[in-house]
């Protein structure tokens, strides 16, 4: 994460937070706030660069919502 954390910010995309989810080895990213229209672009290269680092690293990346049955957090 770490590595297209720095990719994001050395191609000017307005990342803004990395953060660990529940399910260990899942993380997110934030792209904003960026003015209008631009933001959907930079989130595309984004996660272009992600994809990249990901391919050179041999490791699987997903950008589903929940790639994992249940592992999202509940409460009582």
């Amino acid at each position: 994460m770490d590595a297209h954390y720095k990719a994001c910010l050395y191609a000017g995309i307005g990342i803004s937070d990395v953060n660990g989810e529940v399910t260990l080895g899942q993380w997110e990213f934030q792209v904003g706030p960026v003015e209008g229209i631009s933001t959907g672009d930079q989130v595309w290269v984004a996660r272009y660069l992600l994809e990249r680092i990901t391919e050179i690293s041999g490791v699987n990346v997903s950008f589903d919502p929940k790639p994992v049955p249940g592992d999202c957090a509940t409460t009582a």
